[in-house]
């Protein structure tokens, strides 16, 4: 073969593999467009509420199914139903597929160990092998931030957030949020009334307390699938380094104590991916993401090698971003019930509102312990409750 015709095969070698390429990233660019304009159904939403909330249904597709006709068809727990009154609620092995595609694809709620290795045994061990083997990226976790008392005469540097477990919902409750708010400003705009044009905790006037509650009813609605957690430092107890660093070593415990939980609780299971965002408009700069960025990344390698990867850090806008107007009230309940608790004002109001609905524990911490990279290996949260927790480094 001449040097001529060794280069057209080559050059035909190349573009057939960047074709194959090309076409690779349009079929993935497709499955991604499918994935976040499909929206769950009504049911799938609905048992994940229900596995949110109660861990005994995670265990129980009973549990699940009483749970559920509980919490959308108007049974009460404990009465005894007919047969003909149990033609009307949904069925247990509607319940129960949707319950397997939340815990066994998604890997969200799990069950406890020994009742998922029945229900395993029970699948047949052939699917299983299938499954387990079958190539997949991480699963991505949406966790935004937002930060509190770095400037001010507060008592504590607080970082809180709001987590979302699952990539679709994720995009779907941010468009619900958007919806509503443009439904509620227009309707604030006919009444002649002064609607929000973002909802910020230090914004907050006291003839906007209502408003700014129904936007935290409208967030719990579709809280399914979110979760809420903090950090928080006495800042007299910061001895050895500045408060911007301290700000990113509580970014890390964030991540790292949320992750704890979240496996814990059985919520989530590894492998995952985090997208990390904070709010763009809080004076952070590329360099102080980038460090915060390396700290992450260092952390997380060592302490859970490809288990848990940084997907991204990156500033984003609260007007663009709901999630962000969510992180910033939530960071905002708390700091205020810490560095205020005796306040009274609607903000005050607001607080409790808050911290009521999500039934909030506080963990303590040594505050030498927000330099500590390894991970929590005895830490004990309450088994009633697991959607919102605040750990205080003191």
């Amino acid at each position: 073969m001449s040097s001529s015709e060794q280069e057209k095969q080559s050059e035909e070698e190349f573009d057939s593999l960047e074709i194959r390429r090309r076409r690779r990233e349009e079929g993935k660019e497709r499955l991604l467009k499918n994935m976040l304009s499909n929206r769950y159904d009504a049911l799938y939403t609905r048992v994940a509420s229900v596995l949110n909330k109660h861990k005994e249904a995670r265990n129980s597709d009973q549990e699940l199914q009483f749970r559920y006709w509980e919490a959308f068809e108007g049974y009460r727990m404990g009465s005894s139903i007919t047969p003909e009154q149990l033609k009307n609620y949904t069925r247990l092995t509607s319940l129960t597929r949707s319950r397997a595609k939340i815990q066994n694809e998604f890997g969200l709620f799990r069950a406890e160990a020994v009742v998922e290795g029945h229900r395993k045994d029970l699948a047949g061990e052939q699917r299983q092998r299938a499954v387990a083997t079958k190539p997949q990226d991480n699963p991505l976790i949406f966790v935004y931030a937002d930060e509190s008392g770095k400037t001010g005469g507060e008592q504590y540097l607080i970082v809180g957030s709001v987590w979302f477990n699952d990539m679709q919902r994720h995009t779907e409750v941010q468009h619900d949020m958007r919806a509503w708010l443009a439904e509620n400003k227009e309707e604030a705009e006919k009444n002649k009334t002064r609607f929000p044009k973002e909802f910020h905790f230090t914004e907050m006037k006291k003839n906007q307390l209502d408003i700014y509650k129904l936007f935290f009813d409208k967030v719990m609605e579709n809280a399914d699938m979110i979760s809420f957690k903090a950090v928080a430092v006495k800042k007299s107890e910061i001895e050895y380094k500045s408060l911007e660093q301290s700000v990113y070593s509580l970014y890390y415990q964030l991540a790292h104590l949320g992750i704890e939980h979240e496996v814990q609780s059985g919520r989530l299971s590894l492998p995952r991916s985090i997208c990390y965002y904070k709010d763009a408009d809080d004076g952070s700069d590329k360099l102080h993401l980038e460090e915060t960025k390396q700290l992450l990344r260092e952390r997380f390698k060592s302490n859970y090698e490809e288990e848990l990867q940084l997907e991204a850090l990156n500033g984003m806008s609260s007007k663009t971003f709901v999630a962000v107007q969510i992180a910033d009230l939530i960071t905002g309940a708390v700091s205020r019930k810490l560095n205020s608790p005796e306040g009274n004002n609607h903000k005050d109001q607001f607080a409790d509102y808050v911290l009521d609905k999500l039934n909030v524990d506080y963990i303590k911490h040594e505050v030498s312990e927000i330099d500590n990279g390894k991970k929590a290996a005895n830490i004990e949260f309450k088994k009633e409750q697991d959607m919102f927790y605040v750990h205080l480094f003191e």
